[in-house]
């Protein structure tokens, strides 16, 4: 696992809260503070994306992250405990999530620790980054999968609703990243293949393990390059962060 410092704009005391104040109950020890950890994935290769933009930024992103650095701003403990880049298809996906889930199912169940699974997956012909508010319970694969299947009209999780929402406040999170500069907006379509696919599962093992899961769409590099793409990764994980330690 990788430790990182996030550095995060937080709210700073008042300045009219006298210096004799007791500390908290958390600053004494007493209640462990919370944490955020990141499953953070990409895709690899499939049909005629035989580069996938989203594996070169699963492989960027654990050097950038300790690269880099916002001044004026307070550090926060995090810490991603995995990334990687699933084969693009739908057996193989769910087996690496679910590798995932069981590998830290431990961890999952701390009271303390906050798990937000981020998934990253490039849609052709965007120009702008996408937040995906919502999956669907429908695979409908527009071309075969990397293990040559192409379901039509299939429920994912027969059980399931028609529809999953992911619990973060997409919508805020959407102001504060515009408000940065970032040419971000919410999205509810996040298709039918591999990236729905692997979305839905998150969302819905995500309710019954109390943890967060969400889908970031990323135009091809062609429309925004790596270069750029790499502080927004980042500006999400950290606003994300803001957001669930502010609960």
């Amino acid at each position: 696992p990788s430790t990182r410092q996030m550095e995060a704009p937080l709210a700073t005391p008042s300045s009219n809260v006298s210096s004799s104040t007791a500390p908290s109950v958390v600053e004494q020890g007493l209640i462990k503070p919370k944490t955020v950890y990141f499953l953070v994935s990409g895709f690899g290769q499939f049909q005629d994306v035989a580069c996938n933009p989203t594996t070169h930024l699963i492989e960027s992103l654990p050097g950038y992250l300790t690269n880099t650095t916002d001044p004026h701003t307070t550090t926060i403990r995090y810490e991603v405990l995995q990334y990687v880049v699933y084969e693009t298809s739908g057996v193989g996906s769910l087996r690496r999530l679910s590798e995932f889930l069981l590998q830290y199912k431990q961890k999952l169940s701390e009271p303390n620790a906050v798990v937000v699974c981020l998934h990253l997956g490039v849609h052709k012909s965007a120009t702008q980054f996408q937040l995906e508010r919502s999956a669907w319970n429908e695979a409908t694969f527009r071309c075969p999968d990397e293990q040559g299947w192409m379901p039509v009209n299939k429920q994912i999780i027969p059980e399931g609703t028609a529809c999953m929402k992911t619990t973060l406040p997409i919508e805020a999170m959407q102001h504060t990243l515009a408000d940065a500069g970032f040419d971000c907006a919410v999205s509810d379509d996040p298709g039918r293949f591999v990236c729905n696919w692997i979305y839905y599962h998150s969302l819905f093992y995500s309710a019954i393990n109390n943890t967060h899961s969400l889908f970031l769409h990323v135009p091809p590099f062609e429309a925004v390059r790596q270069e750029a793409q790499l502080p927004f990764v980042k500006a999400l994980m950290l606003t994300i962060t803001q957001e669930l330690l502010r609960e």
